[in-house]
């Protein structure tokens, strides 16, 4: 493949992890309207009292457990996916091997998406594995990328 394919590829990754972090962004919404965690004048829309989560009346502890869980998977997003998405851009101009670009922002992809899921269904190993493949595949694309900057 090209480097127009892999700016392509690159492209599509990029509005793919958008489209993920915005999901997963109104799960977390959502989740914290059931925990009680949102601000005190969101409890005008009538889904419980809102306190930020300081008092605990009339919350289930599997109802704080959700907003927390939704909470730390988008923070972990928040870590990841900037960086992982500035070394997938720019590396793509420097790409030693187009072809190694491409599967390598596809990975780091569809692991970031992986990440979520065991997250959120629970499953903690699939979930570390994951998590290693996809900071692999950005190590990857970094020594692609220094490779093609310093023939």
């Amino acid at each position: 493949m090209s480097a127009t394919d892999a700016g392509k590829v690159t492209m599509l990754c990029t509005t793919i992890m958008w489209i993920k972090f915005f999901i997963t962004l109104s799960i977390q919404g959502s989740k914290r309207f059931s925990g009680g965690s949102r601000p005190p004048e969101d409890s005008v829309y009538k889904q419980g009292d809102q306190n930020y989560g300081l008092s605990q009346g009339g919350v289930s502890d599997a109802a704080r457990e959700e907003d927390m869980r939704w909470q730390r998977i988008v923070q972990n997003d928040v870590e990841n996916l900037p960086l992982g998405l500035v070394v997938m851009w720019g590396t793509l101009g420097y790409a030693d091997d187009a072809d190694a670009h491409i599967a390598l922002a596809l990975i780091w992809t569809v692991m970031r998406i992986l990440h979520t899921v065991f997250y959120a269904i629970k499953i903690p190993f699939p979930r570390s594995i994951v998590y290693i493949l996809g900071q692999i595949s950005v190590l990857g694309m970094l020594i692609n990328g220094c490779v093609g900057a310093f023939e």
